[in-house]
């Protein structure tokens, strides 16, 4: 997950607040309009995952169709119904995976994160959005490069490690809920696309490519709106620090 600059919000959310009041009443174009201006900000990624979405196929319910989430679920803010920094870009696995869920928390985990370095109370999952003075969202993450898999960054402090945690839980990050061998499996889909790398460094490395041009070819696999950037961002800084 990356943090991501918005955009100034659209005019056209002006207009639909000015003939709807709630989200359902949206019809279709409507909501088209939302996503096509979403992909200026997030690409054509999912903000959570970072797995490449695709256009909705009528009576076809695709893991990686795009969707709009909405950050702060609607059931529990109605008044955030088409807040623009509300209004995230999605596959609909994590749409669904996310669904209404948001962070609960009790006196003890509270009382539990002072006592172990944390200085704020937990309210909300790691946000995709870029915020003055907030922690970037790929701060709070590290990978297992081995196997594709999402943690939590070491060094955070209690409270931060926590939202970490029920960010990847919640929006279920690594796909528990998919058979390990599904090639639609996030890990799988992870570790594709460093296959796919490792084929073009190895051509790199062969003298295929001019350096310049190889530094920038490598380097555009990271960059924000490309799938999986946060993983390949990871693995390139371990493995192959001098194409970065």
């Amino acid at each position: 997950m990356h943090s991501v600059q918005r955009s100034p919000e659209p005019s056209s959310l002006a207009s639909f607040r000015a003939v709807h009041s709630q989200w359902e009443t949206l019809h279709g174009g409507e909501r088209r309009d939302i996503r096509d201006t979403l992909t200026k900000d997030f690409g054509e990624v999912c903000a959570y995952c970072q797995q490449a979405c695709q256009a909705p196929a009528f009576g076809v319910e695709a893991h990686n169709a795009e969707t709009i989430d909405h950050f702060r679920p609607r059931s529990r803010f109605p008044d955030l119904w088409l807040d623009w920094l509300n209004l995230i870009y999605a596959c609909r696995r994590c749409n669904r995976s996310k669904g209404n869920k948001w962070l609960d928390f009790d006196q003890d985990t509270f009382s539990r994160g002072l006592q172990r370095g944390g200085h704020s109370l937990p309210s909300e999952y790691v946000n995709p959005n870029a915020i003055e003075g907030r922690r970037p969202a790929n701060e709070f993450f590290d990978f297992d490069l081995d196997t594709g898999e999402i943690v939590p960054a070491t060094g955070l402090d209690y409270t931060a490690g926590w939202v970490a945690s029920r960010t990847i839980r919640d929006i279920d990050l690594n796909d528990s809920q998919l058979g390990e061998n599904d090639p639609a499996h996030l890990l799988n889909l992870r570790l594709a696309r460093k296959i796919l790398l490792d084929t073009l460094i190895q051509q790199i490395r062969t003298g295929a490519y001019e350096e310049s041009e190889a530094r920038g070819i490598v380097t555009g696999f990271a960059r924000l709106g490309q799938p999986f950037s946060s993983f390949v961002g990871a693995y390139l800084a371990s493995e192959h620090p001098d194409l970065t």
